[in-house]
C-alpha cells in the first residue's frame, strides 16, 4: 500500500529543514567578517586582474605570482574554515531529519515507480521494504530531494557563496588568471 501523501510529506520536510538550515549557515558562515573578506578579496584580484589584456606583458609580472599564490594559499585556509562549519551544520541537519522521517516510514512504501529500477540502485529505492520491487521507500525520495531541493532552496534563498565567488574559488580559475597574464 502506497502512501498518497508520503512523498508530499518528506519534500515538504526538505525544503523546510533546508530552509533552517540555510538560515543557519547564512548567520554562522555567510554573514561572518572572515567570510566576507575572503569574499572582498577574491573580488578585488579578480577586478585587479580583469583590465589586463592576454597578449600585453604585466610590468609586474613576479609580483602579481607572488600575490596570486598568497590570495591562493589565503583563499585556501579561511575557506577550509568555513566550510568546515557549513559541513558541520549540513550533516546535522541531514542527519536529523532523516532519522526523525525513518521511523515514520519504515517499512511503508512513499511511492511506486513506474520501472523497475537497475540492480544497482534497488538498494535505495527499495531500502526497508518488503514487497514489488517497484514500492519506492522514504531513503530514495529523501536523497532526490537533497541532491535536488537544497540546491534550488539555497539559490533561491540568495545564501552560499555567489555563483562569481564559487567560479573564483575554483583552483582552475586562479591557475587561468596566472596564465592570461603570462
Amino acid at each position: 500500500m502506497v502512501l498518497s501523501s508520503g512523498p508530499v510529506v518528506v519534500v515538504a520536510a526538505t525544503v523546510l529543514a533546508t530552509i533552517v538550515t540555510e538560515t543557519v549557515m547564512y548567520f554562522w558562515v555567510y554573514s561572518t567578517p572572515s567570510f566576507r573578506a575572503v569574499r572582498d578579496q577574491l573580488e578585488t584580484f579578480q577586478q585587479s586582474q580583469d583590465p589586463l589584456v592576454p597578449g600585453s606583458k604585466p610590468k609586474g609580472k613576479k609580483r602579481l605570482e607572488r600575490e596570486e599564490d598568497r590570495l591562493r594559499r589565503e583563499v585556501t585556509r579561511e575557506m577550509g574554515r568555513l566550510r568546515l562549519k557549513q559541513g558541520v551544520v549540513l550533516v546535522g541537519a541531514v542527519t536529523v531529519l532523516y532519522r526523525s522521517l525513518m521511523p515514520i516510514y519504515s517499512g511503508t512504501p512513499v511511492a511506486q515507480l513506474p520501472f523497475e529500477p537497475f540492480k544497482l540502485f534497488q538498494r535505495v529505492t527499495h531500502y526497508g521494504l518488503d514487497g514489488p520491487i517497484t514500492d519506492c521507500s522514504m531513503t530514495f525520495v529523501y536523497t532526490l530531494c537533497q541532491m535536488a531541493i537544497r540546491p534550488t532552496v539555497t539559490m533561491l534563498m540568495g545564501l552560499g557563496p555567489s555563483r562569481k565567488m564559487q567560479e573564483l574559488m575554483q583552483p582552475a580559475t586562479l591557475g587561468a588568471m596566472a596564465e592570461k597574464d603570462s
